[in-house]
């Protein structure tokens, strides 16, 4: 279920230049073990993201900030489970389709695809993280390692509680990560 934008041309012969180069990069790193454990999933994010041609936007925050429910209004659409508790426990791909698909695929990468075509466009995916701050670890590690394969940020916060330090270090490595950033303040009512 990968939808590509280049798909004949010089530009496709490029990208496939580009994803067996990254690809033979991620295996010689095979040798050198653990320590190259991240780097090697890094590479092998930046060949999905090659192979897909996706413009991510990565809407991110704190569990309970709201996210879900955002990205459902964004969409016009109760696509998303929302809740008073986290949620979203994997990272939830939208991805551009005429007609919805209301049960996820689960991909080989672990991300849940879903399809929509209130998206903005085609090719562009809205990807609803787990909430930082969580109780569960994993949720904290799964939106920090997916915030370097986006190419915008819509970071949310609510209103209903003080800016946190772990929404200041998303930022931060946002921002470290050139990434663009769109700050929402959800929960004003």
């Amino acid at each position: 279920m990968t939808t590509t934008l280049i798909e004949e041309g010089p530009m496709a012969a490029y990208r496939e230049q580009a994803i067996t180069l990254v690809n033979d990069i991620a295996t010689a790193l095979a040798d050198m073990g653990d320590e190259a454990s991240a780097d090697r999933k890094r590479l092998r994010d930046v060949a999905q993201d090659l192979t897909e041609m996706f413009f991510m936007v990565a809407v991110i925050g704190e569990f309970n900030a709201g996210k879900s429910t955002f990205v459902n209004a964004m969409l016009g659409d109760r696509l998303l489970p929302t809740g008073i508790t986290p949620t979203t426990e994997y990272i939830e791909l939208i991805r551009y389709n005429e007609q919805p698909q209301r049960v996820p695929v689960v991909r080989e990468d672990g991300l849940r695809e879903w399809a929509h075509p209130n998206t903005g466009a085609e090719g562009v995916a809205i990807v609803d993280t787990p909430g930082t701050g969580s109780v569960f670890a994993r949720h904290e590690k799964i939106a920090k390692d997916f915030l370097h394969r986006s190419d915008l940020v819509i970071f949310v916060i609510s209103a209903k509680r003080a800016f946190a330090e772990t929404e200041r270090m998303y930022l931060e490595l946002a921002k470290n990560y050139g990434k663009k950033i769109i700050l929402v303040v959800n929960q004003v009512d």
